[in-house]
């Protein structure tokens, strides 16, 4: 998740959330989830994936569409987009159906009492069982 502050003009600080399960043995995932070790079938550089990672996400950033680029690939990359989830959050946990990503960055969730946006949170993908 991603949380920013600033002017219609400039950013003042921007905090970019983003779960990575390197090298996680897969026993101790959720069925559906894996690791880039296992998908690499050998241990990774954390500080590798780190820098690429902040590398690629700057060359998408870096531009003055920035959010128009880099939503859309945050969309189709994104494995939480049509999950059950549960975020906690400052103000309390949200629980629902993560249906997309907004500027700038906000998780959107139809909850039962509606739709929220979150901006902040440790997000949970939730089976069916866990209401």
């Amino acid at each position: 998740l991603t949380e920013m502050e600033g002017e219609a003009d400039r950013v003042s600080w921007l905090v970019v959330g983003v779960g990575v399960n390197a090298n996680v043995d897969t026993e101790a995932l959720p069925p559906d989830a894996t690791s880039l070790a296992a998908e690499a079938e050998r241990n990774v550089s954390r500080q590798r994936v780190a820098t690429t990672l902040l590398d690629r996400f700057h060359a998408l950033a870096g531009t003055s569409d920035r959010m128009d680029r880099v939503l859309p690939a945050w969309r189709e990359r994104a494995s939480t987009l049509g999950r059950r989830v549960r975020v906690d959050t400052a103000g309390g946990p949200v629980v629902g159906t993560a249906v997309d990503v907004e500027p700038p960055g906000a998780l959107v969730i139809e909850t039962e009492e509606g739709t929220r946006r979150v901006h902040a949170g440790d997000c949970e993908h939730l089976r069916d069982a866990d209401r």
